[in-house]
């Protein structure tokens, strides 16, 4: 209340309205602090998501990496058997 005496309003109803107002910020404030826990959790999974997705390709990448490496080991093999 010294708050409120301080910055010059005095009387009871206007005190009442300033803490009414004061309490609907606050449960305003609460209600948007727990959205954006809720968005900041979800952007973590989907995080999570993308750099699952990126091992998964990056081990595709090297067995289709190894897969074309031997292939053109054995294409090298089968043209060196038939030049002898």
């Amino acid at each position: 209340m010294g708050q409120f005496e301080a910055s010059g309003i005095g009387d009871k109803p206007q005190r009442t309205l300033m803490a009414q107002i004061q309490t609907e910020i606050a449960e305003e404030q609460s209600e948007m602090a727990e959205k954006l826990d809720r968005h900041t959790r979800h952007l973590i999974c989907l995080t999570w998501a993308i750099v699952s997705l990126t091992f998964v390709l990056l081990l595709f990448t090297i067995y289709l990496y190894q897969d074309g490496h031997a292939a053109a080991q054995r294409e090298q093999t089968a043209q060196q058997h038939s030049n002898k």
